[in-house]
């Protein structure tokens, strides 16, 4: 396709535009096709096989397509709409889970992208093309997103970390400090081997002892995690005490979060609020240290495992 995001993206709306036709029959429809495919009839599948009806939701989810098309040329330099891929999607709804937006937010950005795999399909159908275009590669973000991003408006670093820590006990604390020391992602602090482990050091910005491990981030990237020396010593001795390794049930150290949250007397900001303490408390750090602002952003943004120090911004909002 050629054209501006814009055009190319109304084009695509035409695939899917049904206002003034049955939206019961376009439902029964595809009922009958699920049926007829032995497939449940959900209301999320009944939704990736309708067309939309309301100039309302038209409306709504064309500004979302065009904001991840928008996006997609500026940071990943697709240019033909026709050339967007789950991993460039994938990409965007992280970004957006990242920056903290509510949970009805981004449900509606998942909503929007299935609709438009189907544009993208019917598009490709029409012009004799193979209709093969799959951008749901989210599922685990979703599922993530419901768990952490509840009706959150605002900022979502915990007013009170400390009263937080002390409400929590066992792995739970042992994980949440490490969280709110590093600044690590869930799936970071939860599951530590021995093997990433890598000993203590100084902070080479403030002059602090550390302990660090390696961890894989988010699209494959290395990054390190630096933790006062009493939490190292803390992870080390219990990876040592449990056969080489740290792990967590995320949902039940969610779970304690939450308990320690209301007895804490604060609103419960899932894991992902830990991160946002971080990097409030690491930015103000570096800067009573002697570090500019710009080079204390950076630092704070590579360590976190931002692309973007944009994203990092909005945590210090």
């Amino acid at each position: 396709m050629r054209g501006s995001v814009g055009s190319q993206m109304t084009r695509l709306l035409q695939e899917v535009y049904a206002v003034g036709q049955s939206k019961f029959d376009d439902k029964q429809s595809a009922r009958a096709e699920l049926a007829e495919s032995k497939l449940s009839a959900t209301s999320e599948a009944i939704a990736e096989k309708t067309d939309l009806h309301s100039v309302s939701t038209i409306n709504n989810y064309l500004e979302r397509w065009v904001e991840i098309g928008t996006w997609a040329k500026t940071q990943m330099g697709i240019k033909n709409m026709e050339q967007l891929t789950s991993e460039a999607v994938r990409t965007f709804l992280a970004e957006k889970f990242e920056i903290g937006v509510s949970y009805s937010h981004f449900s509606q950005y998942c909503a929007a992208i299935t609709k438009l795999e189907r544009a993208l399909n019917s598009y490709a159908s029409q012009a004799g093309k193979a209709a093969n275009h799959a951008l749901r590669d989210f599922k685990d973000l979703r599922t993530e997103a419901k768990a952490e991003l509840p009706r959150f408006t605002g900022t979502r670093a915990y007013s009170d970390t400390k009263g937080l820590l002390s409400a929590l006990s066992g792995n739970s604390r042992l994980v949440a400090t490490i969280q709110r020391e590093s600044g690590a992602r869930l799936a970071e602090a939860t599951s530590i081997r021995s093997e990433q482990l890598r000993g203590l050091s100084i902070d080479p910005h403030t002059g602090k002892a550390i302990g660090s491990y390696d961890f894989i981030g988010k699209g494959g990237k290395e990054n390190t995690a630096h933790v006062s020396v009493a939490t190292y010593r803390e992870l080390e001795r219990f990876i040592i005490a449990n056969g080489g390794v740290l792990k967590l049930n995320v949902d039940s150290y969610r779970a304690d979060l939450k308990a320690a949250a209301v007895k804490s007397g604060q609103v419960y900001n899932g894991s992902h609020g830990l991160r946002w303490v971080f990097a409030q408390a690491r930015m103000a750090e570096l800067q009573s240290n002697g570090v500019g602002h710009a080079q204390s952003l950076g630092i704070v943004s590579s360590e976190m495992g931002h692309n973007r120090i944009e994203i990092t911004l909005r945590y210090l909002s």
